[in-house]
């Protein structure tokens, strides 16, 4: 409780991916485990640290999740396939998070198309910012000029993130970083507060 309110929070499973398949024999198990309070599954689409090699994984956690009535998360850093496919694969309400960072098949590759597209068919599309660890700002700002602004803006604190400019990072400096980069206050404040 937080002054009377009732703090309820929502958790994504993980899928474990070995040898570029999705293993989801400990998920049914989380699933269940944590109830209603999971809305989707979050899969880490990162070559450089996972063992994927094309779209198998995300497909088969797609397809996992929809039939279970849950939304998918990606990180889409180091991804093997460029960001049209990827996008093309997730559906209405999925999430594409770290959407302009500046790693091998980013979303300035197609101007921005792709982005544009999958937020048209309802793909929310997440700033992810992590102080910088997972966002290009240049990258960021020409998204925006080409009129493919983040609908989300979130902190994604770790322990990377949290200490990069000396414990000072949270969602105000990642509010304060798109509205720099070029988004409209009203479009700072919906993206943090509204959307989510």
């Amino acid at each position: 409780m937080l002054d009377g309110v009732a703090v309820k929070s929502k958790v994504f499973v993980c899928p474990e991916v070995k040898d570029n398949k999705a293993d989801f024999s400990e998920t049914e198990n989380l699933i269940n485990r944590y109830g209603d309070r999971v809305i989707g599954l979050k899969t880490f689409f990162d070559a450089r640290a996972f063992e994927v090699s094309d779209i198998t994984t995300v497909k088969q956690i797609c397809d996992y999740a929809h039939k279970r009535g849950l939304i998918v998360m990606v990180h889409s850093i180091g991804t093997p396939v460029p960001m049209k496919e990827l996008l093309e694969t997730l559906g209405k309400g999925d999430i594409i998070t770290h959407t302009y960072h500046g790693t091998e098949h980013n979303a300035a590759v197609d101007n921005f198309e792709s982005v544009k597209a999958a937020a048209k068919r309802g793909v929310i599309i997440d700033l992810g910012l992590a102080g910088h660890i997972n966002t290009d700002s240049a990258i960021l700002k020409k998204g925006i000029e080409s009129g493919a602004a983040p609908e989300v803006i979130s902190s994604d604190i770790t322990r990377a993130s949290a200490f990069k400019r000396g414990g000072r990072y949270g969602m105000t400096v990642c509010m304060t970083i798109a509205r720099c980069v070029g988004m409209s206050e009203e479009e700072v404040f919906k993206a943090s507060t509204s959307t989510p």
